[in-house]
């Protein structure tokens, strides 16, 4: 693992927007590879939560989301790293269907304007929920290689039901009841005390994928709470490395 420094002015490379939507532009913003290694030609992007709502809702200046550490240590090890917001649930009224197809649309602007042999998609509690979509979706095209879930929302007809007034969306929202057909390879990492998102839902969805005869490998984080890959909320700074350590630990025996 790099030696990271999370209060560093590190600048994207890339500012750009990958969607425009109800008026809202949809931020991308691009970390070159700062090493040269055999991770050049994989690109990883990152998801962030907050229940599908800590997101956009006007076009004031974008911080980069929680999940642009993410983007920026995977920059630091040789990978393309990346981050993106999507429109805010409820604005304008949209639902959670609408938060997804801003994710597949954010995978392929990245497709059609980068060049790499490999994409992996990192995502945190609602960005694992979107993560986790776009890792079982049959378009070749939005498909990642890998996805990175992390404490992912799996079941959206019970405690997360506000993600859409339709049951019928709530349903096909939720990956825990998916038909799957194809599916990248995932890491599921979750901590079983976490009292946000059922860490029972993330064991089914791992043993599901494995009964169909997809790759899936699950690291339970024993004691740990909810949303732990984030810096300066409940992880401490260690504590996120040692989990970006064994995230890379997984990459390397897989890339």
């Amino acid at each position: 693992m790099v030696n990271y420094d999370k209060k560093a002015d590190m600048q994207p490379d890339i500012k750009t927007v990958y969607r425009t939507e109800s008026g809202i532009n949809l931020p991308l913003w691009v970390y070159n590879p700062r090493v040269v290694n055999d991770k050049n030609n994989y690109f990883v992007l990152a998801i962030h939560g907050g229940g599908w709502r800590g997101a956009r809702e006007d076009n004031s200046e974008w911080n980069g989301g929680w999940m642009i550490h993410q983007a920026k240590i995977f920059s630091l090890l040789g990978y393309t790293g990346a981050a993106i917001s999507y429109r805010t649930l409820g604005f304008d009224n949209t639902d959670i269907k609408d938060l997804i197809e801003d994710c597949r649309e954010a995978v392929k602007y990245i497709r059609k304007n980068f060049e790499f042999e490999k994409l992996i998609i990192i995502g945190d509690s609602a960005g694992g929920h979107l993560a986790t979509c776009l890792g079982i979706d049959e378009d070749d095209c939005v498909r990642p290689d890998i996805v990175l879930s992390c404490n992912p929302v799996l079941d959206c007809t019970e405690r997360f039901s506000y993600a859409s007034e339709d049951e019928e969306v709530r349903i096909e929202a939720s990956p825990l009841f998916s038909d799957i057909k194809k599916c990248a390879d995932f890491l599921f990492m979750h901590g079983n005390a976490d009292p946000t998102v059922p860490y029972e839902d993330t064991v089914r969805m791992h043993e599901k994928l494995q009964k169909l005869g997809f790759n899936s490998e699950m690291i339970t984080l024993d004691g740990i709470q909810h949303a732990f890959i984030l810096y300066d909320y409940k992880s401490t700074d260690e504590q996120v490395v040692s989990y970006m350590e064994m995230i890379e630990e997984y990459l390397n025996k897989k890339l």
